[in-house]
């Protein structure tokens, strides 16, 4: 199993003078706008900063995985470029993902800078939950205002090749008895804050 990303030497040359055909009635956007083939605005992006994780779910990873070299991945400080541009160009609400974007070192001093960006309303983070108990009231701190974590099953014996590490039963059982510290982001109920997708 290797990562899928798309590499500048394996695109048609055909794309090189890509022009989106616009359909429908034109609409009008300021200058600078993102906006797709459509010419509907693109005001959400989805970022991710690793390829990593620290699961190996079997529809996502294999227990030995190709990663990409460090040398292709992009640094924290690209991805901040990258951010500053999507938001100067219309886009409000960013999505940080991987992999798991928390294994990735010095995560927080990206979301730090990102949560701080004038013109972005809404900053979200989609992982596993195996590291919000070390990064969750640093996460509320930094602007995240929603935590999506994407579950396999809220049941060890189901559709796992093999059983959840021990941590992370405990992770759960926390988090479904309610009582979990993410409650911190607005101080209401967990369930209330963290979208739970069961996948």
């Amino acid at each position: 199993m290797h990562n899928e990303t798309l590499r500048p030497e394996t695109m048609s040359d055909a794309l090189n003078d890509f022009t989106p055909t616009v359909k429908g009635a034109p609409r009008s956007h300021a200058p600078g706008t993102l906006i797709d083939k459509y010419g509907r605005r693109i005001t959400y992006v989805r970022l991710s900063i690793t390829d990593r994780c620290d699961f190996r779910c079997t529809y996502c990873m294999a227990e030995e995985m190709t990663f990409l070299p460090r040398h292709e991945v992009m640094s924290l400080e690209e991805c901040l470029q990258l951010a500053t541009v999507f938001v100067s160009l219309g886009v409000n609400k960013l999505r940080i993902t991987g992999g798991e974007p928390l294994v990735r070192k010095e995560a927080m001093w990206l979301i730090e800078r990102l949560g701080a960006l004038p013109g972005l309303d809404n900053l979200v983070i989609t992982t596993n939950g195996s590291q919000l108990d070390r990064f969750a009231p640093a996460l509320r701190d930094a602007g995240v205002k929603r935590i999506n974590i994407s579950l396999d099953t809220l049941r060890a014996d189901l559709g796992l090749d093999k059983p959840l590490p021990q941590q992370y039963l405990i992770w759960l059982g926390k988090l479904v008895q309610g009582d979990w510290g993410a409650s911190i982001l607005t101080g209401r109920p967990v369930l209330q804050d963290v979208l739970v997708e069961l996948q």
